[in-house]
């Protein structure tokens, strides 16, 4: 349970998040590894389990975009069977676990990974996940024409305000197209 946040905005990818580390019992810890990295080419906020967060972090090994293959065909082949196999390892521990949800960036566009693997990606050129995503969302939505870093910490605090998973410290960060 959490919030994580994600903007595109002129060729670069804004993701935020917050800290909380929250079970199903409603015990929680403010955890001191992030929720949001950059890998290569990616920049990517996960939520739900840590286990998986921390795989993609540490073990996600994406290919080189094949030549001539547009940005979301290689998401939805290379990219998707890369994410696939760096979660292997938890079907066995935790079968859910192996169900991602999380925001990234790519080449200065936003797109998100659901729990059947698709790639998504919205009109809004905003997006949010986690237990206090549809706070974030509105948020969002009512700070358009606001400085992106502004909007992303309006939006964590919010949900952190109206949501009992989400807590800060917030960390933000971003990746324009071209670095990695």
């Amino acid at each position: 349970m959490t919030c994580i946040v994600g903007i595109e905005h002129k060729d670069e990818v804004w993701i935020g998040a917050d800290s909380a580390g929250t079970n199903g019992r409603m015990d929680q810890r403010i955890r001191a590894d992030k929720k949001v990295f950059i890998k290569g080419e990616f920049i990517v906020g996960f939520c739900g389990s840590f286990r998986a967060g921390q795989l993609l972090t540490c073990n996600l090994d994406v290919p080189p975009q094949p030549e001539g293959v547009d940005d979301f065909t290689f998401l939805v082949n290379e990219f998707t069977a890369a994410v696939r196999k760096c979660l292997e390892p938890l079907k066995e521990d935790d079968p859910q676990s192996a169900h991602p949800n999380f925001l990234f960036g790519y080449r200065g566009k936003l797109y998100g990974v659901e729990g059947d693997y698709q790639i998504s990606r919205s009109e809004d050129k905003f997006d949010s996940v986690g237990s206090g995503s549809d706070i974030a969302m509105g948020a969002l939505h009512a700070s358009r024409g606001q400085s992106v870093k502004g909007r992303i910490l309006r939006a964590l605090e919010a949900s952190a305000k109206n949501n009992a998973a989400v807590r800060p410290p917030f960390h933000i960060m971003s990746l324009r197209k071209g670095e990695g």
